[in-house]
Order: C-alpha cells, then structure tokens, then sequence
C-alpha cells in the first residue's frame, strides 16, 4: 500500500511518520513537490527521497529553504531529526539504539543539552512492546499477522488512559480506527482503497457526528506510476449553532522530479 506523508514534530511518533513516509516505492532518489492549488493561500513544500527510497529533507516554500532533515544509520534506523528554523532555535531529535536494535531512546535537545525524554522497547519480533515516557507508558499488541491492533497510554499513577484500536479487512488493510480519549469520548477513523489496496479516502468522525458531517475528510488520488498526484483536506467547524457548520478545504497537487 502506498502511504501519504505527512510531517510535524512530534517526537514521540515521528519514527512511526517517517516509516509510514518510507512506504512510497521509490528506487531512486526523487524529489516530491506538493502545491496548494485550491486557489488560496498558495504554498509549496518540497520533500526529497535518497536511492533507498527513504524521507532525507522537507521543507516549505522551496527545496532551499530552512526544514526538517532525516539521518539514518547503516542498518536504515532513524538517528537524528532536525528541525531548522529561522525565526526560533533549531529542533533537534537524536535516537540511540543498542546492539540489538531493542532498545530505542529518544533524546531532545534543549537549551543547548539533550534530555531523554523516551524510550522504546521492542519484542522479539523487532515490533515496538513499550513506550516509557515522563508523563506514561504506552504498550502495543499486535494481531496474529503482526499488524498493530492496539495502542494504550496510561499516565505516571494510571489515572488517565488514552487508547487506540485499529481493525483491518480480510486483506489485512487498516479499515477503521477507534481513539478513546480520558473523558470516555471516542473519535473513529474509517479508511477506504482503491482495487490496488491504495489509500483512497479517510474519514474522521466524533463521537456524534451526523453520518453526513464528518468532521475531517481526506482523498487521495494517484498517477500512472500508483504515486499521489492529488491530495484534497476538508474539515467543519461548529458554529454557534450546533445545526451550523462551517467547512474548510484544500486541494494539493504533487509532482515527482528524478
């Protein structure tokens, strides 16, 4: 299945973004431009792959400007992400591994030293088990074919439990997810494919959301070579009356340059 980028900074699932980034088919390095072409606010963001078809560089507004870059070690784990800024100091993300790959530590860098604010155990599969963080711990499960089937937070005294399900198909393609917040509210995510197991549409719903009014809708269209050309985001905002809703929506091209 070809994945969608997508890009921000939260370290705590960054590794899982640049994986799922990774999924694109590329044997060559390429360069992805993505353009707002829904006739406003126009922008341009540039991503560039290496020979091992994997995320190195993001960036806005050109492929010169300050962004993000992605460094991986000889075994391909991601070690280092840094955000360069211009108008703030820079973000950076560094992860330590041991000898067998078990153990996972994410360090961050602030006020000029780094503080280890997660790590990330591994099964003997090479699957994530925990996540220890300052605030929690997360553990995963998985389905017998070793697709993620759970993802549970709880806090430092277990007091707070945030939780995510995920269900697939015969075909083992992620249909639906269930994300369960503290306060017992849920949000679902339902996940459409093309005949060739691309990713088509995906639609979030809360917890009571008219089945007409979602509150997110994302598409996904795609070229000859099974790669994104078209990207479209819609999303609702309430109003003060709850009947009204007003909608917000964007149209992105891509192109690919060799």
């Amino acid at each position: 299945m070809n994945a969608v980028i997508h890009h921000d900074t939260d370290y705590a699932d960054l590794e899982m973004k640049v994986a799922n980034a990774n999924a694109h088919p590329f044997t060559e390095q390429m360069l992805l431009k993505k353009m707002n072409v829904s006739g406003r606010n126009e922008s341009v963001d540039f991503s560039l792959f290496d020979r091992e078809g994997r995320l190195v560089s993001s960036s806005s507004g050109g492929p010169n400007r300050s962004g993000i870059k992605y460094y991986f070690n000889d075994r391909g784990c991601l070690t280092e992400y840094d955000h360069l800024r211009k108008d703030r100091a820079d973000f950076i993300i560094r992860y330590d591994y041991n000898d067998t790959q078990c153990v996972q530590i994410t360090n961050i860098l602030t006020d000029g030293n780094y503080t280890t604010v997660a790590t990330v155990e591994h099964d003997n599969a090479g699957r994530r088990s925990r996540k220890i963080e300052n605030d929690g711990i997360t553990t995963y499960t998985y389905t017998p074919h070793g697709d993620l089937s759970s993802q549970v937070k709880l806090n430092a005294d277990s007091s707070q439990r945030h939780e995510i399900l995920f269900f697939y198909n015969k075909k083992n393609w992620l249909v639906m997810e269930e994300e369960w917040f503290e306060t017992d509210t849920m949000d679902i995510y339902f996940f459409r494919y093309d005949s060739l197991g691309r990713l088509t549409n995906k639609i979030n719903y809360k917890e009571f959301d008219p089945v007409d009014k979602p509150l997110i809708e994302e598409s996904w269209e795609y070229n000859k070579d099974g790669l994104p050309s078209v990207y479209h985001y819609s999303s609702r905002f309430m109003a003060e009356n709850i009947n009204d809703y007003t909608k917000w929506s964007r149209k992105y091209s891509y192109s690919y340059y060799h």
